[in-house]
């Protein structure tokens, strides 16, 4: 995820401004902007009716409720193009389409000064509101987890009923941990940076979102008499 700002350029200039050389190449996030992006998405955890955050779901929509663990920042660290990226990470039970792409779209906003922090709590209201999508481009599916299955098949074990050949799923231990590392940074993260370096989707939805701003308007706090 980029959160460099987009100032409005010229028609015609815009691959000047973003590429190599230009005025954003190397822009670096202030501390107060990461906090705000890490705060955006704690807003997030728990379980909540997430029906402006897909399409085509009403609010009384039970399938909408999910559950999010965590929704982390990492460091930030700068490519060899020297573009910085910050990695987020989100660990919840399922999504609904678009989801993900739509929380960090709101959170970035947010962290750029362009919603306030109660924008998080207003689009997680009843209330229909339309908010942007985050380019797909370095969204991908990091873990699966079994927890279930593997504290059943522990159990089963120890009381000599497992049947067949069943194992533990485990994907972070040993041998493999580090070949799935390795894959991840010379396949997926080169792939997603060489995109960014071609093509700048990340960049241009940053001033798309400038061209078309999306304000929530937050929702006035009811005070009960007495």
């Amino acid at each position: 995820v980029r959160l460099g700002p987009v100032p409005p350029p010229p028609p015609g200039v815009l691959g000047r401004v973003l590429g190599p050389g230009g005025p954003l190449h190397g822009y670096r996030a202030p501390p107060e902007k990461l906090a705000a992006l890490a705060s955006a998405l704690a807003g997030y955890r728990g379980t909540h009716n997430f029906h402006n955050f897909t399409s085509r779901r009403a609010a009384t929509d039970k399938s909408c409720h999910r559950y999010i663990m965590s929704f982390d920042t990492g460091e930030p660290w700068v490519d060899d193009h020297g573009t910085e990226w910050v990695c987020l990470t989100v660990l919840g039970q399922s999504f609904l389409l678009n989801q993900i792409r739509k929380l960090v779209a709101l959170a970035v906003q947010v962290a750029r000064g362009a919603q306030t922090r109660g924008a998080v709590r207003t689009a997680l209201s009843k209330k229909k509101h339309c908010l942007p999508m985050a380019p797909g481009d370095g969204l991908y599916l990091d873990s699966l987890f079994f927890d279930a299955y593997n504290k059943n098949l522990a159990k089963d074990k120890n009381t000599n009923k497992s049947e067949g050949s069943r194992v533990l799923l485990l994907w972070d231990q040993g041998a493999l941990l580090e070949e799935i590392k390795d894959f991840k940074e010379k396949q997926i993260a080169n792939h997603i940076i060489a995109k960014e370096k071609e093509s700048r989707p990340f960049l241009k939805w940053l001033n798309y979102l400038r061209v078309y701003p999306t304000k929530i308007k937050e929702e006035e706090e009811k005070k009960c008499p007495g």
